[in-house]
């Protein structure tokens, strides 16, 4: 994948800023995938409307992502 370093724009900070994102990024993922858990978009949208709005809502509810059924569809054969 192309990334900002690759082009020769990358200075040490941005560089490090960026690794710092990736490593937070496979952190969280690797949390998702161990708990399954989840705020649906539109309940974070409505929450951060709120907080921009001065209002102080409750935080939304946290879901549990159940694992797809197996699919029972077999591929036809050309």
């Amino acid at each position: 994948t192309w990334r900002y370093d690759d082009a020769g724009y990358g200075d040490a900070e941005s560089i490090e800023r960026e690794q710092a994102f990736d490593a937070e990024v496979n952190r969280r993922w690797a949390k998702f995938e161990r708990t399954r858990e989840y705020v649906s978009l539109e309940d974070m949208r409505d929450y951060a409307k709120a907080l921009a709005a001065g209002k102080r809502p409750p935080r939304p509810k946290v879901q549990i992502l159940e694992a797809a059924p197996p699919t029972t569809k077999t591929a036809k054969s050309a």
